[in-house]
C-alpha cells in the first residue's frame, strides 16, 4: 500500500507544482487501482528532484475532476462551488458531511 499513498502523493504534488491544482473532491471513490502484468519504474520530478518509484504491480489513477481548479498560462479554470448550493445540503454519504465542513471552515 506504501506505493500507492506515494503515487497519489507525489501526482497531487506534481500537479499543484506545475499546474497549481486542486481536486477538491479526493476520496477514495475517486482513487482507481489497476493491476499490470510486470513491474516497472515511474520516475517523477518534484520541487526540481527525481523520484522514482516501483509499480509493484499496481498502477494508480485519480479520476473525476469536476469540482477541480487549474491554472495554466495564468488562466484559471474552476467550477465556483458557491453555485451549486446542492451540493453542501446533500445527504446519504459521507462526502457531503465533508463539503458541509469545507464550506463552514472557507466560508
Amino acid at each position: 500500500m506504501h506505493g500507492v499513498i506515494c503515487f497519489v502523493a507525489l501526482a497531487l504534488a506534481i500537479a499543484e507544482e506545475e499546474l497549481h491544482f486542486e481536486h477538491r473532491d479526493l476520496h477514495w471513490g475517486n482513487i482507481l487501482l489497476s493491476t499490470v502484468d510486470k513491474k516497472k519504474k515511474i520516475n517523477f520530478r518534484l520541487n526540481g528532484k527525481n523520484y522514482e518509484i516501483m509499480t509493484k504491480g499496481v498502477e494508480v489513477a485519480i479520476i473525476d475532476f469536476t469540482l477541480s481548479r487549474i491554472e495554466c498560462d495564468s488562466v484559471v479554470i474552476f467550477n465556483d462551488l458557491s453555485l451549486d448550493p446542492d451540493l453542501f445540503t446533500a445527504e446519504g454519504d459521507y462526502q457531503f458531511e465533508i463539503y458541509k465542513l469545507m464550506q463552514k471552515k472557507n466560508g
